[in-house]
């Protein structure tokens, strides 16, 4: 059967079933992560199977020989792994067939395959065998993730059901690749483990029929700032622009649900909020920024990421608070995906009063650890809702002469770290390489103490202007253009809009005692006032103007 694509692993990588089979699993369990047109899969539990009955899965349709063989080459001397998974499109394209695979796992030959077929209403069942293919892990003198099908004549591709036998060699194959290698657990649920998948892809669907002009639902909406979208409302949507203080007149009585979708600093309060509304109301948070009840949350564990520690200590104010405490992850591109919900509470309505005095005594708790004082009102003080203008701490608003006057002087000190200082012109000065500690202590007091009111200080400050740094791993050296290395290597690649080429000066052209190491043609800045563009691109407010 033939080979169709193999893939090798890194040299430092050590064979690893385990981690071959967490990749796999990957795949079998949460397919949509690579294939964006799917909403997930439902799968049957495992059986173990030999081979001869391997060939009735299917009951009275018996999988043909060829088939047969191609899922084992060991004469069925051993124990082979099955079960079946039925894919749920984002949009169903297939009416009310069902797309379905069956799943063999080969412990024993490290390698599993895909036997598709389709089931129609009435249950009848019809085989795909063009579209069989598998995935080997193999050990010879190199380390190979390989990809095989039964046969390239007639494979049928849909994006959905079936994909395209490129993307399973381009995509897929190394996506179980990079999950072998980087194999890494979480702290948390797997998504949408509160509801089953086929609803979930219904429902959302339904949603999006419904509402395709205009997402709608009666309530109302609160924040500290008029956000953008809200102008696509009409006046029959309430929305508030208003800073939530923590207290009597901030309860929601009549309400069935609050809401706190990356709520920063109300983010331990909802639960507290919802709690004291009414015995009825229930609530959701997706936690982002770590917040306590009056400041920053403070870590306690170190064992844990602070961002686990974070979700476990508003678990614990949820359960204070009276809720039985729900968790899921979300489906959005966010690192911080995880909600927790509380729809009903672990104590009877007449216990209202003992519950109270519970969360009051925890507030207060919580106050004076940070306050190192007694905090005597039953919500606490010293909570500080955001400013209504948000102030921009990214070292944007810095004056040039200032931000010049740094740069100048950690670039001057790289240079001098060479042994002739930069003198010599039988090579281009990249000059060394300094820790953060070390450029600290280039620069005067008065600017540290300007750099320390924003967000990440010095740090952001070189990260900024990355035409002349690199920081890395923190440590600081001079970027030189000629690697062609990307200064947002991180990111994914974007060409450069013509219109963004020249708009700047060089400050290697201007600053370095060699000038830039490229020449001008080459170089994405200006070499002089006379290789200087005006810039066509959009006009956008700068961030110092904000």
């Amino acid at each position: 059967m033939p080979k169709l694509f193999d893939i090798e692993f890194p040299e430092e990588c050590q064979s690893n079933p385990d981690r071959f089979w967490s990749a796999v699993d990957v795949w079998l369990k949460k397919p949509h992560v690579v294939n964006k047109r799917l909403c997930g899969v439902k799968e049957t539990e495992s059986q173990n199977v030999n081979g001869a009955a391997l060939s009735l899965v299917l009951g009275n349709d018996e999988l043909p020989q060829d088939v047969l063989s191609f899922v084992t080459t060991s004469a069925f001397a051993h124990t082979l792994s099955y079960n079946i998974r039925t894919f749920i499109p984002k949009v169903n394209i297939y009416g009310t067939h069902l797309h379905k695979e069956i799943v063999v796992k080969d412990f024993e030959c490290q390698q599993v395959t895909f036997i598709p077929f389709e089931e129609d209403e009435e249950g009848k069942v019809s085989l795909r065998k063009c579209n069989v293919y598998q995935i080997q892990l193999r050990l010879t003198d190199r380390l190979l993730l390989e990809l095989h099908v039964l046969t390239v004549d007639g494979w049928h591709c849909d994006g959905v059901a079936y994909p395209k036998l490129g993307w399973l060699s381009t995509e897929l194959l190394p996506k179980l690749l990079r999950w072998s290698v980087d194999c890494k657990s979480s702290d948390f649920t797997s998504t949408l483990s509160l509801l089953p998948v086929e609803k979930y892809s219904l429902t959302y669907q339904q949603l999006k029929d419904k509402y395709k002009a205009m997402v709608k639902h009666p309530g109302k909406g609160i924040d500290v700032r008029k956000r953008t979208i809200w102008d696509m409302y009409d006046s029959n949507t309430l929305l508030e622009e208003q800073a939530i203080t923590p207290g009597d007149s901030f309860l929601f009585p009549d309400t069935d649900w609050l809401i706190g979708n990356h709520s920063d600093e109300l983010t331990p309060w909802i639960p507290v909020i919802a709690a004291r509304s009414s015995y009825s109301c229930r609530y959701f948070v997706l936690p982002c920024c770590f917040f306590d009840f009056f400041g920053k949350y403070q870590r306690r564990q170190s064992q844990k990421s602070q961002y686990k520690e974070y979700i476990d200590f508003i678990t614990d104010v949820s359960r204070v608070s009276g809720f039985d405490t729900e968790m899921d992850c979300l489906r959005i591109p966010s690192t911080k995906r995880v909600c927790l919900v509380g729809k009903t509470r672990n104590y009877q309505a007449f216990d209202e009063a003992q519950v109270e005095d519970r969360r009051a005594q925890y507030i207060q708790n919580r106050g004076s650890a940070i306050k190192k004082d007694h905090v005597s009102s039953s919500w606490g003080s010293g909570f500080h809702p955001r400013e209504k203008v948000e102030v921009v701490r990214n070292c944007g608003t810095l004056s040039r002469d200032f931000v010049d006057d740094v740069v100048i002087r950690v670039a001057d000190a790289l240079l001098r770290m060479t042994a002739d200082g930069g003198q010599s012109c039988s090579s281009w000065n990249t000059g060394g390489s300094l820790s953060l500690g070390e450029v600290a202590l280039l620069l005067h007091q008065e600017t540290l103490q300007k750099l320390k009111k924003e967000c990440g200080g010095l740090q952001t400050l070189l990260k900024n202007n990355h035409q002349v740094f690199e920081v890395e791993g923190g440590s600081v050296h001079l970027r030189d253009w000629r690697d062609g290395k990307h200064p947002r290597a991180g990111s994914k690649k974007r060409s450069v809009a013509p219109g963004a080429l020249k708009t700047r000066p060089c400050w290697f052209y201007s600053h370095h005692p060699q000038g830039c190491p490229l020449l001008a043609q080459r170089c994405s800045f200006a070499h002089g006032h006379d290789d200087l563009r005006p810039s066509n691109r959009s006009s956008k407010k700068s961030k110092r103007d904000v």
